[in-house]
């Protein structure tokens, strides 16, 4: 199975673009001082890879 898939962009908000026409709802996150990104999670119930807030 897999968890989770990472695209690479140059323009990221124009990637996102067109992911959103296809209807992928995304956040943005930033991990401590890493780079800024998007990110879509949707999980079946019991089995997120880990607790959101």
């Amino acid at each position: 199975m897999i968890s989770f898939v990472t695209l690479f962009a140059r323009d990221i908000e124009r990637t996102a673009d067109v992911y959103r026409l296809l209807g992928f709802e995304f956040v943005q996150e930033q991990h401590g001082s890493g780079p800024s990104h998007l990110a879509r999670h949707r999980f079946r119930a019991g089995h997120a890879p880990h607790d959101r807030d």
